[in-house]
């Protein structure tokens, strides 16, 4: 049987007692969401014409009692740093973002302060006497000047605090303590200057001491009423956190001694299942949600009377987008965040930018990285010319652009380029001017003809007012701030922003934070998060008040605020006929949680009535099976690659295909080649080619000649000039004069130093070295079965020489490689061999060599740099290093077998299988 709801018993009390006096009647109620559906609950009550009640907050009620209007968070750190300045000297001001570090623990404890009628005087007095004696010593002279400013701090506390109490009430504007404050010693004379009226609290508890004050003094006219909505069991068990600030109340107030308590219904005590649902992980909660979703639908539930309370809401995101269909409208109250939506990251991204430009002065330069990442920003699609400048920009390796040299390539007529990359002015106005304009660009960019264009639109209309607020503040209060002040602000205003979301307060699934569900009441219950750390929060909020003297003056700690969620959480569970409740069961990882006290709670404490259900739920997970990819040769395909058998194909390419037929595909048969990136550290291959390039401009002299130990005392007077040479032909306009560049520039130099010191001492020792060729390019070709005509090969190696009278084909590799990859007993293994690529490569530079020059004999090697101590490694074939005409025969018919399947139409491209 459906429970009268709590507002629903209201609503009829309101029409019995009041009846056509309800126009006299002002009703405080703790949420705006509570405010409808108590409407709702009158509208449904009563049967004629009428007026209704007046339903409002407690805060609106504070406003009118105290007439001052409320400040925002950040407009009320900005009057403190007002406050601050007047009573600070120059000398000793603070910038505003070292200020703004502390102002806000201290603004939060001028608020808990007022709210529970501290004595400022004493407070400070007392906390100031604390300090003083952490730093007490025997010899008052030995306190050091980072001491006495620490203690001055302390001192000067009550200065800031009157002083921005007397700024804001000149301008009849608060934070919310002051308006609590101010209200509470108002409350008396409004009461009774109200005769008509009457008053009613519902839904509250825990109150600071103004609230208590109020109430209290409402109480006392005999015309106000408070309904607690609370189950008595919660005030009969002593240490039950549910019922800990209403059994205070109960017991201390004065009206409770001749009253009884109104609200108070034995609801949490009646029939209800109660399932908790363990799942791994965070996210795995909000497939749990839809489960549940699905199934009650299945079974013809009205989902107008199920609320999904989120105990963490950076669950929403994830909820709304697992939400199945047939849930039908939802009602959120909560707002979606900005923070990661791509125009924010644009904008932040953008002020970053120009921030660092003025910080590295004299020409306006920008890293490369954030001019990339914002020329293909997805939200600039299409309305920026940017490829010209974004190949530029890679081709030249430009770790840093300047202004000038970016808008040469953008074009200066361009009005979102110079948006973009003009210079701004260091005033934080211009800056916050420029961001508008850039966001009014954006909406005109923006149609709204479909969906998500409208959904982007309201993501930018957020954006687009959070920006505003900046403005307004920044010109305000400071107008010529530093940029980087103007960035960190922009990021706390962003951190805060939300885009509402559209929906009937009053029809399908309600979903609502913890403290939305205050006096609400569903017959099913969905609470998401319900772990230690969360529900309760067991955060602790900065404080320079500390422990022991919060409890001497009544203030809030840990235990009150754990007392809260008891509550909120026992509320959400009293008229429920079935409860979910979903927590992280994971026990390890950085997304581990704890099951919530409260779980173990009701395992502990069973009551009669309640079914208890335990249950481990794991959201079903698809057995994957990942096919390789399979390409099919087309007439296209083989096209293609009869025009790259005309062509020639190198060693490489053939490597390429061993290791992966479909990366050979892509990469030699379509030519696509991975994105060119700017190199800000030279990268490997980039240091390989300068090895390179410099070996063969310093060796190319001796070309046709034996070398001497004199030419080698040459070419190492040549390293230093060539090696810079080099780099900056290759490396282009990246900075190689400090940092890892500087690092891989002298590597360079020492690798190459060390190999001719290598080759001198060979030469000293004996060996005689006369130098063919260098980096010279081979051809040749070979006979495949189903090709009408001879595959061409190419490629080009490194060194050929006669060292001690062999020919020896030499290939550098600037990677580490060991000898024993060079061998090879059998040629039916060398394609599974994991260093095939290597013997492949070295193995058709014989082929090519011996094909061009009909040379009965030589020697392959290969020269690691990063293994020197084994010097010019040759390709051994069982245990011989010498290659003869039979072993470069042998060797053909291996590729000829390779480049068969290559070219065979039936033999698709298929990726390698991984076996773990």
């Amino acid at each position: 049987m459906q429970q009268l709801s709590f507002l629903d018993g209201l609503s009829q009390w309101i029409v019995d007692t009041y009846g056509d006096r309800m126009e006299q009647l002002t009703v405080l109620v703790p949420s705006k969401r509570a405010r409808i559906f108590l409407m709702d609950a009158l509208r449904n009550k009563v049967t004629k014409t009428s007026f209704a009640p007046q339903i409002i907050s407690i805060e609106q009620f504070t406003e009118t009692l105290s007439g001052l209007k409320g400040l925002d968070p950040v407009a009320l750190l900005f009057e403190f740093y007002q406050a601050y300045t007047e009573v600070t000297p120059e000398a000793e001001r603070e910038r505003f973002e070292v200020f703004a570090q502390w102002a806000q623990t201290a603004l939060q404890d001028f608020n808990e302060m007022d709210r529970y009628l501290v004595p400022p005087e004493t407070l400070f007095r007392h906390l100031f006497d604390i300090k003083e004696i952490e730093h007490w010593s025997t010899d008052p002279d030995q306190k050091t000047e980072l001491i006495e400013q620490y203690l001055a701090f302390w001192k000067k506390l009550p200065g800031y605090y009157h002083t921005l109490n007397e700024r804001l009430l000149a301008k009849k504007r608060g934070y919310q303590g002051m308006l609590y404050r101010k209200a509470a010693q108002r409350a008396d004379s409004y009461f009774i200057t109200n005769p008509n009226m009457h008053w009613v609290f519902a839904g509250f508890n825990a109150l600071n001491q103004a609230e208590e004050v109020l109430f209290q003094s409402a109480l006392s006219t005999g015309r106000a009423h408070v309904f607690w909505d609370i189950d008595p069991c919660f005030l009969a068990d002593q240490i039950h956190d549910a019922g800990m600030f209403i059994r205070k109340y109960k017991a201390h107030w004065p009206h409770y001694k001749t009253h009884e308590m109104q609200g108070v219904s034995p609801v949490f005590q009646q029939p209800k299942k109660i399932f908790c649902h363990g799942t791994p992980k965070s996210l795995s909660q909000a497939l749990k949600v839809s489960q549940l979703i699905s199934e009650a639908v299945a079974q013809g539930q009205h989902l107008a009377n199920t609320a999904v309370i989120l105990g963490d809401e950076t669950l929403l995101g994830p909820l709304l987008q697992t939400l199945p269909a047939e849930a039908g409208p939802t009602n959120v109250t909560m707002g979606l965040p900005v923070r990661s939506h791509p125009v924010q990251q644009l904008l932040k991204l953008w002020l970053h930018m120009h921030i660092q430009a003025f910080k590295r002065g004299g020409s306006y330069t920008f890293y490369h990285k954030e001019v990339l990442e914002i020329l293909e920003h997805s939200s600039l699609s299409g309305a920026l010319q940017s490829g010209t400048a974004v190949d530029w920009i890679r081709r030249q390796n430009l770790s840093f652009v300047s202004h000038k040299r970016l808008m040469e390539q953008l074009g200066a007529a361009s009005e979102l380029a110079v948006l973009l990359f003009d210079p701004i002015d260091r005033s934080s106005t211009s800056i916050s001017r420029r961001m508008l304009a850039l966001l009014d660009f954006l909406k005109e960019l923006t149609p709204t003809d479909t969906q998500p264009q409208r959904v982007f639109r309201a993501y930018l209309f957020a954006i687009y007012k959070t920006v505003g607020q900046l403005h307004g503040y920044v010109e305000t209060y400071l107008p010529e701030a530093d940029p980087e002040w103007v960035y960190a602000l922009y990021k706390q205003l962003m951190e805060l922003s939300e885009v509402s979301l559209e929906g009937e307060p009053l029809e399908g699934l309600q979903v609502m934070g913890v403290l939305e569900s205050r006096v609400l009441d569903f017959s099913t219950v969905i609470i998401t998060s319900v772990n230690e750390g969360v529900l309760p929060s067991g955060a602790i909020v900065p404080s320079f008040i500390p422990y022991d003297l919060k409890q001497f003056y009544g203030l809030p700690t840990v235990k009150e605020k754990d007392a809260i969620y008891a509550y909120h959480f026992y509320h959400a569970l009293q008229r429920a006929q079935t409860v979910h409740l979903i927590y992280n069961a994971e026990k390890e990882g950085l997304d581990a949680g704890e099951k919530s006290r409260f779980i173990r709670q009701l395992e502990l404490e069973p009551r009669q009535g309640h079914e208890l259900v335990l249950s481990q739920s794991f959201p079903p997970i698809p057995a994957l099976t990942i096919d390789p990819i399979h390409i099919a040769k087309t007439p296209q395909v083989m096209a293609r690659l009869h025009e790259m058998a005309q062509r020639g194909l190198s060693p490489t390419a053939i490597a390429d295909y061993l290791r992966n037929p479909v990366s050979f595909y892509f990469k030699w048969v379509l030519g696509i080649r991975p994105e060119e990136e700017v190199e800000e550290s030279i990268a490997a291959n980039t240091l390989g080619t300068i090895i390179h390039g410099v070996l063969e401009d310093v060796l190319k002299p001796f070309l046709g000649k034996q070398l001497a130990v004199s030419d080698i005392d040459h070419c190492l007077t040549q390293i230093s000039q060539l090696t810079l040479f080099h780099f900056e032909h290759t490396f282009r306009e990246g900075d190689f004069q400090k940092g890892r560049n500087l690092l891989s520039f002298e590597i360079a130099q020492q690798t190459i130093k060390n190999f001719l010191e290598r080759e001198k001492k060979a030469l000293t020792e004996g060996t005689s070295i006369e130098l063919l060729a260098l980096e010279t390019k081979l051809t040749g070709s070979i006979i495949v079965a189903n090709m009408p005509q001879r595959v061409q090969l190419k490629g080009t190696v490194d060194r050929i020489e006669l060292r001690n009278g062999c020919l020896q084909i030499t290939d550098y590799k600037t990677g580490k490689v060991m000898a024993n990859q060079l061998k090879l007993a059998d040629w039916s293994v060398l394609r599974e061999a994991p260093s095939a690529d290597k013997i492949i490569q070295v193995m058709m530079y014989a082929l090519m060599y011996h094909q061009e020059s009909d040379l009965a004999s030589l020697k392959t090697c290969i020269f690691s740099f990063k293994n020197m101590k084994d010097g010019f490694m040759p390709f051994m074939f069982d245990k011989q290093d010498i290659v003869d005409a039979q072993r470069i025969a042998e060797f053909e018919v291996f590729l000829s077998e390779l480049l068969f399947e290559i070219f065979d139409g039936n033999v698709p491209f298929t990726e390698p299988v991984e076996v773990e």
